[in-house]
């Protein structure tokens, strides 16, 4: 880890000044504390997030008379942080939040002020020292996220850190300590009153980037942030069942939404997709069974009707939070969760069926139809064996996962062949100001197709 140091100060020589107190921070330092320390078990590190006992003007002027390029904003500078670029490496530097009239008394003030005792160590670069005020490493140790100082204070800093909290949780298998935990449930109303819907949206998008993204909500659930934040999903953490016991051995529905989300995890990880494309495949498992929240208790355990219902639910949380996703991940959304069941049994279907289906759903989201496919295998992998509670496998349940993902993918890939070969213009000449004949017949045309492409109508 002593590269790190020595690239910090290749980069940034002023930063060996024991005057300007800069100390490396967040998941770097933590993995240089657990590496001095013998711990195996070691954090993730991405970015150099560096801070320093400079205020903001002092800082600007520093870096500008060392020749670096300087990027601002205004959300990043409200925090005291600044963006430095140098060549072939970025860097942020935030001023040490409180105060002290010491440089031990300044971090440890620093410390005091930061979300979680995990990511409040401070590794010093003049002395290559660690600084550990609050106990971050034992925690770490431990499994424990513990919030700096009053969890209650800190959450009436920034309402958000409920959310980081339960997430960083959940991303690392750690337990909320109680003092954090009664703190969140205690504000939890106001928590979630104060918290802006981009905020919002900012954290679930770094949830669901995470291995396995329901086990935040099941939290969430558990820690009442849930139901006042996001009640589109919050009644599938309620305990009711997601189906009948044959179909779905695993019982609870939360626990199949857990499921669900981490087989789709882990087919985006298989696939190396996108950032965008990733979010579109998380938010679709997400999404696909929110109609069950609508089932009335004398329809339970059964969820009539749960594919269409989910459709106004969809809606309502793109609407509560603009910056989930996109258009194009909304479409994607409701496809996925009207059409996850019918595509289990997609070459049964009758053809003007398929020919609806294709017009309406498959055809606008041609080019997410693998993300489709991969949703209802993540659908189908969220589910327990039937023999693990001593259930018999069914007869006609022969897929397994990479299976029916193939299946799936292959079906829509050859419905999508058939009727994109389907051209229209002579149907458009003959009725060019009747648009409802035009969409008749040309739902005819690939309605022959479809027969046409059949072997089994070949004549014989």
């Amino acid at each position: 880890m002593s590269s790190v140091r020595d690239l910090v100060l290749r980069c940034l020589p002023f930063a060996a000044d024991p005057a300007l107190e800069v100390c490396i921070v967040g998941s770097l330092a933590l993995a240089e504390a657990c590496a001095r320390s013998g711990i195996s078990e070691r954090p993730v590190t991405r970015d150099i997030d560096l801070a320093w006992r400079l205020s903001v003007p002092e800082a600007l002027r520093v870096l500008k008379n060392a020749g670096l390029e300087v990027t601002q904003t205004k959300g990043a500078l409200d925090r005291g942080t600044i963006g430095v670029r140098t060549p072939g490496q970025r860097f942020e530097i935030t001023s040490f939040r409180g105060g002290g009239s010491d440089p031990e008394l300044r971090l440890a003030q620093d410390a005091l002020r930061r979300d979680m005792t995990i990511g409040a160590i401070l590794w010093r670069l003049h002395d290559d020292s660690i600084h550990d005020p609050l106990g971050g490493l034992e925690d770490w140790k431990h499994g424990i996220i513990r919030a700096c100082g009053d969890a209650g204070e800190r959450l009436a800093e920034h309402a958000i850190r409920a959310l980081r909290y339960v997430r960083r949780g959940a991303e690392l298998g750690f337990a909320l300590d109680e003092r954090t935990r009664k703190a969140i449930r205690t504000h939890a109303e106001t928590v979630c009153e104060s918290l802006t819907p981009e905020a919002v949206a900012e954290e679930l998008r770094r949830v669901l980037a995470g291995h396995s993204p329901g086990l935040f909500f099941a939290l969430a659930s558990e820690e009442g942030l849930l139901e006042q934040l996001m009640p589109e999903v919050s009644p599938l953490f309620d305990g009711r069942a997601a189906g009948r016991i044959r179909w779905h051995p695993e019982m609870s529905q939360g626990l199949h939404t857990v499921l669900t989300l981490r087989a789709a995890a882990m087919l985006a990880e298989r696939d190396r997709l996108d950032d965008a494309a990733r979010l579109r495949l998380l938010l679709g498992v997400l999404c696909h069974d929110l109609g069950k929240g609508r089932t009335r208790p004398g329809e339970l355990p059964s969820h009539p009707g749960h594919d269409m219902a989910g459709t106004p639910l969809i809606d309502s949380l793109f609407d509560r939070f603009p910056g989930l996703g996109d258009r194009r991940a909304r479409r994607f959304c409701h496809v996925v969760a009207r059409t996850h069941v019918l595509l289990l049994r997609l070459d049964e279907l009758r053809v003007g069926t398929l020919v609806d289906l294709w017009e309406r759903e498959f055809s606008p989201i041609r080019d997410d139809l693998p993300l489709l496919a991969a949703a209802v295998r993540a659908d189908h992998d969220g589910r327990l064996a039937p023999e693990w509670i001593g259930l018999r496998r069914r007869t006609n349940d022969q897929d397994v996962g990479w299976q029916l993902e193939r299946r799936v993918l292959r079906s829509l890939q050859r419905l999508d062949g058939i009727l994109r070969e389907v051209r229209g213009d002579e149907v458009a000449e003959r009725f060019a100001d009747e648009p409802q004949k035009i969409r008749a017949a040309l739902h005819e045309l690939r309605c022959r197709a479809i027969h046409a492409a059949d072997p089994r109508n070949d004549a014989t």
